[in-house]
């Protein structure tokens, strides 16, 4: 699974054409876990070699420094009206700062800025 935050940055937040050329190449893998009723999922980041985590503290910013999933490292996929936000280890959403181009999880509600899109490279899937 492909999470297509590229388009999601770009239309989040204004970016220059260089910043937008590197958006481009984001390549975001995930890994599903059934835990319970819900799925959580991990992302990893092709371009670092690292999972993409929520830093601790009052910014929770996403970051791709983790080596392995921990909590920090997993995020429940939430559904609505046919949308999707993803929902962090602190209970707050993914969203972007538009004017630092920051990707946070700082919302506590999944409006339509936090929805993102998710996309299946059906090359890829591995089941």
């Amino acid at each position: 699974l492909i999470l297509n935050m590229s388009s999601w940055l770009v239309t989040k937040c204004p970016l220059s054409k260089h910043q937008a050329r590197m958006v481009t190449k984001l390549r975001i893998y995930s890994t599903f876990i059934l835990n319970g009723n819900c799925i959580i999922f991990s992302l990893f980041f092709l371009s670092y070699g690292k999972y993409l985590g929520v830093t601790t503290g009052s910014n929770a910013m996403l970051v791709a420094i983790a080596d392995a999933i921990g909590p920090r490292e997993q995020f429940e996929p939430v559904f609505q009206d046919g949308s999707t936000a993803l929902l962090g280890v602190n209970n707050c959403f993914l969203s972007a700062d538009p004017h630092s181009g920051d990707v946070l999880f700082t919302s506590q509600q999944a409006k339509s800025e936090e929805m993102v899109t998710v996309s299946i490279d059906v090359h890829n899937l591995y089941i």
